[in-house]
């Protein structure tokens, strides 16, 4: 994965045999993250249309 915060595509595999190019990024949040024992990763299928903020 890149840096955190920076969306890099993943190629998501359904059990009916199609796929979707998903987006992902490595979040921090209250002692998760890249370089902490638990990762926290963020996915979506259009970064471009998140909210500013949003859980």
């Amino acid at each position: 994965m890149p840096s955190p915060g920076v969306w890099a595509p993943v190629e998501r595999h359904f059990r009916d045999g199609h796929t979707e190019t998903w987006w992902a990024a490595d979040a921090r949040l209250s002692g998760y993250g890249p370089d902490s024992p638990c990762r926290l990763v963020v996915a979506t299928t259009d970064p471009a249309s998140l909210p500013e903020k949003a859980t």
